[in-house]
């Protein structure tokens, strides 16, 4: 009985000293776990603390090189210097999350770069597009992808997907875009309906669209090597025409009797109700863009182009060259006659001059976009 009271002794002894050996560990492992916890955040408090340093740095270097370039602004204004001083102000519009640093000396820089009344920011999918049109009746802008009331800017539709021409019919009813090669569309959007129906032919990038005099038909042309007219009533091909090269503008005579296409290095008119060629003359005055520009004269006796490097005056008679002139710049990718006819627009880069066609010289230069 004894030995037997001994042996359970021995064996409560044991237990209690493996509890007691567990409760040390236990301990142990907790006052482990605290230490690592309080490393942990102490780490954690160092990094918050140098982030916030490297953002004040950050800031103060920023707040530094606004300085400065507000400095250079000015100079770069006095010089001439529209594109560089445009690239500095641009550099500073505020990203969400992040200071504003502009003060009054960047909104009076602003306002010398663009003193025009409202500026119109396209949406991604329009972001190919390189040409805005008025509505005949000035209510609305279109830009291919993108739509607004003019008055205030408002977006009125957005058509999709990437665009990069566009047009409006004579009575301002309908607006057409063309697309690039991921879709090769042609988009045409009803004032009226706030429909949006498709034109499918072109294989490749449509670069230009035109609307007839009478708005029945559409003309079209781009990369694939060919101009299109399309019957808008049924928005079926009533002709493809065959292009020695990409097609980068397409405009019709004003009587809708002649279409014109600009044809890389070419010239090529057409007899709109047959299709066949009335002239057809290759352009000397191409450069390295080889885009050539197209506009008839209200009158429909003259035929203005512009590629690249020149601008010239064909008549409708005989389609004899009748002027041309050279340009500053060299990069011509427009040219449009006033309403009247007694001014003729050519866009060269950034600039655009206004001409007298019976003169040397331009009568007007007007300069805005940066690029």
């Amino acid at each position: 009985l004894v030995a037997a009271s001994v042996v359970a002794a021995v064996l409560l002894l044991n237990e209690r000293s493996r509890t007691l050996a567990a409760l040390a560990g236990e301990h142990d492992q907790r006052r482990i776990a605290e230490d690592q916890r309080d490393i942990a955040e102490a780490y954690k408090q160092a990094a918050l603390k140098n982030e916030a340093e490297a953002l004040r740095q950050r800031n103060n270097a920023l707040r530094s090189q606004y300085v400065a370039e507000d400095v250079s602004g000015h100079s770069d204004k006095q010089q001439g210097y529209q594109q560089r001083l445009n690239r500095k102000l641009l550099g500073h519009l505020p990203v969400a999350g992040q200071p504003d640093r502009r003060g009054g000396e960047w909104s009076w820089l602003w306002s010398q770069c663009h003193p025009e009344v409202r500026t119109l920011y396209a949406s991604a999918s329009s972001i190919s597009s390189t040409r805005a049109t008025w509505s005949p009746d000035g209510e609305l802008i279109g830009s291919s992808g993108d739509i607004w009331r003019a008055a205030t800017g408002e977006a009125v539709q957005r058509i999709s997907p990437s665009g990069t021409c566009s047009a409006w019919s004579p009575d301002g009813r309908k607006f057409a875009g063309g697309m690039v090669s991921d879709d090769s569309g042609i988009y045409l959007w009803d004032a009226e309906t706030n429909e949006i129906r498709e034109l499918r032919g072109h294989t490749e990038s449509v670069w230009c669209v035109a609307f007839s005099p009478s708005g029945k038909r559409l003309a079209s042309g781009g990369m694939d090597k060919e101009v299109r007219i399309w019957d808008l009533a049924t928005r079926n091909t009533l002709r493809i025409l065959p292009t020695p090269e990409f097609v980068s503008d397409v405009a019709w005579s004003p009587d809708g009797d002649l279409l014109a296409a600009g044809i890389k290095k070419h010239l090529v008119v057409w007899q709109s109700a047959t299709g066949n060629v009335v002239a057809e003359s290759e352009l000397p005055m191409t450069g390295q863009g080889n885009s050539t520009q197209i506009s008839w004269h209200p009158s429909g006796e003259q035929l203005a182009v512009s590629a690249t490097k020149a601008w010239c005056l064909l008549r409708r008679s005989d389609w004899k060259v009748t002027h041309t002139q050279d340009l500053e710049f060299q990069r011509a990718n427009d040219v449009a006659w006033s309403p009247g006819g007694e001014r003729l627009a050519v866009a060269d880069g950034e600039v655009v001059s206004l001409w007298d066609p019976a003169k040397d010289e331009p009568v007007r230069v007007l300069q805005g976009h940066s690029h």
